[in-house]
């Protein structure tokens, strides 16, 4: 199977931004290992008939375990309203 790194943390005051509607459960397996013809190259080809913008939107903010769904915590919500009066006045 093939890792893909990711390191970025999205907070996300929604319960549920998914877009599972249009994806089936079986589709969040394991990307299959590439071919040798496809190693080398910088840009995904289409895998399940997504395209990479596709796949790695489903990554970023569905699938990868780092991603932090629910309701922001008190600090979380004090550090963005201190922020959002930092930059407005």
């Amino acid at each position: 199977t093939l890792v893909i790194p990711h390191h970025e943390i999205v907070y996300s005051s929604e319960e549920d931004d998914d877009d599972s509607e249009m994806y089936e459960h079986d589709y969040d397996g394991p990307l299959p290992k590439p071919s040798k013809r496809h190693l080398g190259k910088t840009r995904w080809t289409r895998e399940e008939n997504r395209t990479d913008v596709q796949c790695q939107h489903r990554w970023q903010k569905v699938l990868n375990p780092e991603l932090i769904k629910g309701p922001w915590t008190k600090e979380e919500d004090q550090r963005v309203r201190t922020q959002h009066l930092h930059l407005t006045f």
